[in-house]
């Protein structure tokens, strides 16, 4: 387990975001039909696999992804959040919180909770029936306003131009930075370019050190916020620069099916029917009825 300066920030962010999933998963246990509250506790479970996984710590890494499954689950609608979910993301919340001292912390817990999450996701659970109409109902909507029947057709996004250009020495040696442009990728659709310009010849490279910056092209409705947390861990600040490039750009993100009339049908000019030709009596032998030529 490291434990230089960084690795003492990422604790101390981890241990805040496990505090907020804890004061989040109270407020729960009273209103377990709080989409805002779901979402919260999300976002946490979220940052905090984020954070570990720039440092490596695979074990708390995929601890934390199974949670985030579920809890994805959940404020999707798909399964309800009940007492036996909650229970069990107390005791998640709890490991996740020993596992910063010790990756190995309670390993035949971790294997319990794991699989009461397995059980939930293959709903191996019988909730009362009225419990799951309370969490798979839909939100109320206004029939005239955007979020009516059809919902709304687009959404607000913000196109941001994002450089990141790593300066700490040994930066490898401490996390990947990779991660951090998973995280971005998760924030909306990103465009990614490597800038490879500083990358020294072959013998000159420190294998510890990052010479490789990225040019990201973002769209998303996060917001600006939601892009620096993904930052927190930098060395530097000024590794980072984020530019709004445009705002309130429409995207296309649900539009519902729509009936169209059917094109009408041109008629073109015909022409009027031609009469049938009468048909022309047989001349006889004789040549009754030949024109005569005149004298």
């Amino acid at each position: 387990m490291p434990q230089d300066a960084n690795f003492a920030l990422l604790k101390d962010e981890v241990m805040e975001m496990l505090g907020d999933l804890d004061a989040a998963l109270l407020e729960l246990d009273k209103a377990p039909g709080d989409k805002e509250l779901l979402n919260r506790a999300f976002r946490d479970i979220h940052t905090v696999k984020g954070a570990c996984d720039m440092f490596g710590l695979a074990a708390m890494v995929a601890f934390a992804h199974d949670m985030e499954t579920v809890f994805d689950q959940v404020r999707g609608g798909k399964i309800p959040f009940d007492r036996e979910l909650l229970d069990l993301a107390f005791a998640a919340k709890d490991i996740l919180l020993a596992m910063l001292d010790n990756p190995e912390a309670g390993d035949e817990k971790r294997t319990a909770i794991l699989a009461g999450f397995q059980k939930i996701l293959e709903g191996g659970h019988c909730p009362k029936p009225a419990a799951r109409a309370v969490f798979a109902a839909p939100a109320p909507q206004t029939p005239d306003g955007p979020d009516g029947p059809d919902g709304p057709e687009t959404a607000p996004h913000i196109v941001y131009r994002i450089v990141y250009k790593p300066s700490g020495q040994g930066l490898l040696s401490r996390f990947d930075p990779v991660a951090l442009l998973d995280e971005l990728r998760a924030l909306g659709a990103c465009e990614i370019t490597a800038q490879t310009a500083l990358i020294p010849p072959l013998h000159e490279l420190d294998p510890l050190n990052c010479l490789v910056a990225w040019e990201i092209i973002l769209r998303t409705d996060k917001g600006k916020n939601a892009i620096e947390d993904v930052f927190i861990f930098t060395d530097n600040p000024s590794d980072v620069t984020i530019e709004e490039l445009a705002s309130h750009t429409e995207l296309p993100v649900r539009k519902p099916a729509q009936t169209q009339a059917p094109a009408p049908t041109v008629q073109s000019a015909r022409p009027a029917p031609i009469a049938p030709v009468a048909p022309v009596a047989a001349k006889s032998a004789s040549g009754a009825g030949a024109a005569q030529k005149p004298a």
